[in-house]
């Protein structure tokens, strides 16, 4: 396309854009005492914006992607989800599902550290009861060992006689 646009040339850009009404032409935008060089720029920036917006959403096609996988990547890792389950169509969907399966996965986890910590407390529990226990057994055979021990030394006697 040349610098300077022809009325064909700007009939054509005008062809595709959406939202003008039909009868609006090179013709009629000289009839209603528009500029050409108002209407070419105008043009140039709707092109450009066009274009701006195509990027957008390519860039957001790609985040869709990135985080779709990301999002069923985490599900499969972390939760257990339904057999119907699927990620959302669109990007704000499914970064909301990533944030409430992340969430989720933060109770789950804090409740497996607090189980972790009653397990553990409860444990220490027991082998402090355990070591309690064998020192009071061992107070015991120390106490009995001279019981044992005369005990012993009568059987012996009487073997004697």
């Amino acid at each position: 396309m040349s610098e300077t646009l022809t009325d064909e040339e700007l009939n054509e850009i005008i062809a595709g854009c959406r939202g003008l009404p039909r009868w609006f032409t090179a013709d009629t935008a000289h009839k209603a005492r528009v500029s050409p060089e108002r209407v070419r720029s105008a043009f140039s920036e709707l092109l450009a914006a066009r274009k701006k917006l195509a990027e957008l959403e390519a860039e957001r096609d790609e985040a869709l992607g990135y985080a779709t996988r990301l999002l069923e990547s985490y599900v499969r890792k972390y939760c257990n989800p339904v057999p119907e389950w699927k990620p959302l169509p669109e990007l704000v969907g499914v970064l909301t599902q990533l944030d409430n399966a992340s969430a989720v996965t933060g109770e789950i986890l804090a409740r497996a550290e607090a189980a972790e910590a009653e397990r553990d407390a409860e444990s220490f529990a027991l082998q402090t009861r355990a070591e309690a226990a064998e020192a009071t057994v061992e107070r015991l055979r120390a106490a009995l060992e001279p019981f044992a021990k005369a005990a012993a030394d009568l059987g012996d006697g009487d073997k004697d006689s």
